[in-house]
Formats: C-alpha cells, sequence, structure tokens
C-alpha cells in the first residue's frame, strides 16, 4: 500500500495515464465495434459495462451509508473513499445513460416501436417517458441526498465529533435500492420478452454490494495512506475480509434462490433465458463467473491469513469485481448474440471496462484536485477511535 501512495505523489502521472487509457479503450472499442462486430452489438456491450459500473460506483456512499449506521469503526477509511467515489463519478453515470435512452433504446428494447416483436401492444411501463423518468427521479434524489449527507459528514469530521446521521444514511440506502431496482428491471429483465424474476433486482443489487465492496478495497491501495498502525490496519483487512466472505455468501443465496423459484415454475418462458446462459458457448463464462464470484472468494476467505494479507485480499476482490463483470455480461450479451464471435465480444467488453476503470480513476484524482481539503485517511478520528 506505501508503494502506490509514494508513487501517487511524485507528479501529476497518474492523471496523464488515466487520460490516455480513457481516450485509448474508447478508441480501441469503436474500433473493434464497427469494424469486426454488427454496430447493434456496441449497446448491448455498453449497457453491461453500465450496468456494472454504475452500481460499482453507486455502492461507494452506500457502503459508508451502512458502516456508519453500524458504527463499525475499522471502516472509515474505507468510506471516505466511498463518498468520494459516488460524488466523482456522478457525471459519467448520468452521461451513460442519456446516451443509452437518446442513442441505444431502438437497439435494446423491442418494446420501443408502437407493438413489440409479437404484435402486442406496450404496457404502461413499457413506454419511453415512464422509463425516462423512473429513472432519472430516482437518480436525482440518490445523488442529491448523497451530496447532503457527504456534507454533513465532513462537518462532522471536521469537528471531530461522533457523525449523526443515520436519518441521511437511510434515506441514501432506500433510494440506492429504488434507483438499482429499476436499471435492474429496465436493463435487465425488459430485455428479454416476457421474462420476469422477484428475486431478480434484489440479486442484482446485492452484485453490486460485492463488488463495490471489494473495489473499495482496490481503491484504498491507491488513495489512502492508510492508519501508519499495523495491527489497526490488519484489523481493518480482517474485517474487510468478513463483509466480503458475508456478500459472498449472500450472493449465491439470492442466485439460488431466483433460480430455484424460475425451476420450480417449470414455465419455458422463465427456464430459456437462464439455460441459454448456463449452456452452449456461453457455459464456459458462467462457469467461469461461478468459480470467481462463489468458490474462489468463499475458500479463500475463509482463512485468515488470506484476510490480513493486504495482497491475498487485493486478489480475491479482483477476482470478486471480475466475476460480477461477467455476471453483467451474461445478463445482457446473449440476448443479442447467439456465441458466435464470443471472444471478439469479450474483447470489446474488456475495452470498454478499462475505459470505465480509467474514467473512474481520473474522476476520483480530479475531484480530489479540486477539493484538497478533503483527507481520505481520517486519522484525528482513528487515534481518537482508539481511546
Amino acid at each position: 500500500m506505501r508503494f502506490f501512495q509514494q508513487n501517487k505523489n511524485k507528479s501529476n502521472g497518474p492523471f496523464l495515464s488515466m487520460l490516455f487509457l480513457v481516450c485509448f479503450a474508447l478508441f480501441s472499442w469503436t474500433y473493434v465495434v464497427f469494424s469486426s462486430l454488427e454496430n447493434r452489438l456496441s449497446w448491448p456491450l455498453l449497457t453491461a459495462n453500465y450496468i456494472f459500473f454504475s452500481g460499482v460506483a453507486q455502492t461507494g456512499i452506500v457502503f459508508s451509508a451502512i458502516m456508519r449506521m453500524a458504527k463499525a469503526q475499522w471502516s472509515r477509511s474505507f468510506c471516505k473513499i466511498g463518498e468520494v467515489l459516488t460524488l466523482s463519478t456522478f457525471p459519467g453515470v448520468i452521461g451513460i445513460f442519456f446516451l443509452i435512452y437518446f442513442g441505444g433504446m431502438d437497439h435494446l428494447f423491442n418494446w420501443v416501436s408502437s407493438e413489440g416483436k409479437a404484435g402486442e401492444p406496450l404496457t404502461l411501463w413499457h413506454n419511453r417517458a415512464i422509463f425516462f423518468w423512473k429513472n432519472v427521479i430516482p437518480l436525482f434524489f440518490f445523488y442529491l441526498l448523497s451530496f447532503v449527507y457527504f456534507r454533513a459528514n465532513r462537518k462532522m469530521d471536521s469537528e471531530q465529533r461522533e457523525p449523526d446521521s443515520n436519518i441521511l444514511a437511510a434515506l441514501v440506502m432506500i433510494f440506492y435500492v429504488i434507483a438499482n431496482t429499476n436499471r435492474a428491471w429496465d436493463f435487465g429483465m425488459t430485455l428479454i420478452p416476457h421474462w420476469e424474476s422477484s428475486i431478480f433486482p434484489i440479486y442484482y443489487w446485492i452484485g453490486n454490494l460485492l463488488s463495490g465492496s471489494a473495489f473499495l478495497f482496490l481503491l484504498s491501495g491507491y488513495f489512502s495512506s492508510g492508519s501508519h498502525h499495523p495491527e489497526r490496519d490488519k484489523k481493518s483487512r480482517d474485517s474487510m475480509g468478513k463483509l466480503l466472505l458475508g456478500f459472498t455468501l449472500l450472493w449465491i443465496y439470492m442466485f439460488w434462490s431466483q433460480a430455484i423459484r424460475i425451476w420450480y415454475g417449470n414455465l419455458s418462458h422463465l427456464t430459456h433465458p437462464l439455460i441459454e446462459r448456463m449452456s452452449g458457448p456461453f457455459g464456459t463464462i458462467f462457469v467461469l463467473m461461478m468459480i470467481f464470484v462463489a468458490l474462489i472468494p468463499f475458500f479463500g476467505l475463509i482463512f485468515r491469513r488470506i484476510k490480513l494479507s493486504f495482497w491475498g485480499l487485493s486478489v480475491i476482490a479482483l477476482i470478486s469485481c471480475a466475476g460480477i463483470w461477467l455476471n453483467c455480461f451474461l445478463i445482457v450479451i446473449p440476448e443479442f448474440s447467439n456465441g458466435q464471435n464470443l471472444a471478439l465480444l469479450i474483447r470489446a467488453g474488456l475495452n470498454l471496462a478499462i475505459w470505465g476503470l480509467a474514467y473512474i480513476f481520473l474522476s476520483m484524482i480530479l475531484f480530489l484536485k479540486w477539493f484538497p481539503e478533503i483527507h481520505l485517511t481520517p486519522h484525528a478520528f482513528l487515534t481518537a477511535a482508539d481511546k
């Protein structure tokens, strides 16, 4: 962790590197899509990355809200990073949503025209205006409350007193659930004609909590200098490892709950989309997803030695994030591709993932440059907490 901290202060190198990655990945993705794939597949690839990165970005401040309500002292440095992550990436999350809404709806949704593929009339929810407002309104309140929550916590931290913002934290979490439920519904279930699952939205935002928490730990290796107390750092890593293990088990439970409900109903229009994503050309990706999200994190995090190791926990966190990204890929892509050119699809999707990662780092670096008074490691609070 100290290695990253020493290198980030040398120059503007990280900023220029992230800017280069943003431009390179965007150019590379555009070239791959428009030279090798059908144009219509560019929007599903963008959507798959959107539902992953928007979920990760919004989970940052929700992690802070959960930890503050639980009064978890070990998580304070992660909370600060999470708050900055959510607020700094706000323009990108909103911008990509508008890009998909104005440019990609005709390529994504079969209900955009006056009639669906089967010639059926549109329902109340299958409407452009409803689609727009039921996504924008929760996002507006989520980010508004996130900003108010962030300001309130900054004021309390500057006064070196225990934060007392449970009401704001609860409201942030409520609108997080609403926004992510709508995103799961619109960019997951409605992509598949006549497919429905009452558990799918919960399954989606539990995955966001897992990948978002794992991503926060990875960000802490760069943006946080640590508390300079080895024992306290070990305690924080141990607690974060236990939290990731809990979210992993919860994700497995929600995956199983969704699958068993659909198979129990034994309705072909519900079971076929699941089978399509678990077999055939996408079967290998599904197996990798289960290994990355379930098997490796579970059998890795049950060992305390791995949880206490920064590099060991970083590897597990990276694998968890990769697994949830594959999950988002499987949510969207099989509805638009039969698996041909799958390697090319993965390549184009990874180019977008690189773009998303670079954008997050670039946004956070700029945010901290514009607000230099923000300190991601609350040393004063940590010292007081140990008394």
